[in-house]
């Protein structure tokens, strides 16, 4: 099974939609302090602020993320409750 996420950047006005396996959700919900988890197309880490950190390959090189961990854990454990945040940007 495949996981969306759906969220705000940290301190940016842009979100941040991705789609991680089974295997990679469990890897982020076990994360571990500033511990380097590979995940397809790039790596993620957790930092001393609470905040999950991704690196991923993009067509122009590399595309860097910054999202609030507790509630990406939040929407990996509550599929069903995922909406886009396109959509919630423009409620």
């Amino acid at each position: 099974m495949d996981y969306l996420v759906s969220l705000q950047q940290k301190e940016m006005h842009f979100g941040f939609t991705h789609t991680f396996s089974s295997e990679e959700r469990h890897e982020l919900l076990a994360a571990k302090l500033d511990e380097e988890i590979r995940i397809n197309g790039g790596t993620a880490h957790l930092d001393k602020y609470g905040d999950m950190n991704f690196s991923l390959r993009s067509p122009g090189g590399r595309r860097n993320y910054c999202v609030d961990y507790g509630e990406l854990c939040r929407q990996l454990k509550n599929p069903d409750g995922v909406e886009l945040y396109a959509r919630l940007a423009n409620k």
